[in-house]
């Protein structure tokens, strides 16, 4: 069974629920980027594996649900969660290797 949708009082009339969504979606108050600024002292808050956070090259990872897939197991962030894990990942890794995980980026951090 589809969920009804509800009629958004700002569409036009006659407007497809589509079209109402994307409206709905545009006057929208959140900000343009998903994406936040967090400082080390915020970063370093999220230190365990039930919430992990990390810092490769500036750019600040939730890496929470990654954590059980990376091929070298969690073991390998025990040391880095909720810190700068620059140097270690520059060790085995690429830059481009984060690019393939789009969703794990949640921001940068505040002093670049």
């Amino acid at each position: 069974m589809a969920a009804a949708v509800l009629p958004n009082p700002s569409a036009p009339p006659g407007a497809t629920p589509a079209t109402a969504l994307k409206l709905a979606a545009s006057n929208s108050k959140k900000p343009v980027s998903k994406y936040g600024v967090y400082s080390r002292e915020e970063v370093a808050k999220h230190s365990s594996f039930e919430d992990g956070w990390i810092i490769v090259d500036g750019r600040v990872f939730d890496v929470t649900k990654f954590l059980n897939l990376h091929p070298g197991g969690k073991h390998i962030f025990a040391d880095v969660l909720g810190k700068d894990a620059s140097e270690q990942y520059f060790r085995f890794h690429e830059t481009r290797q984060l690019d393939k995980y789009p969703k794990l980026l949640i921001g940068e951090l505040d002093e670049f």
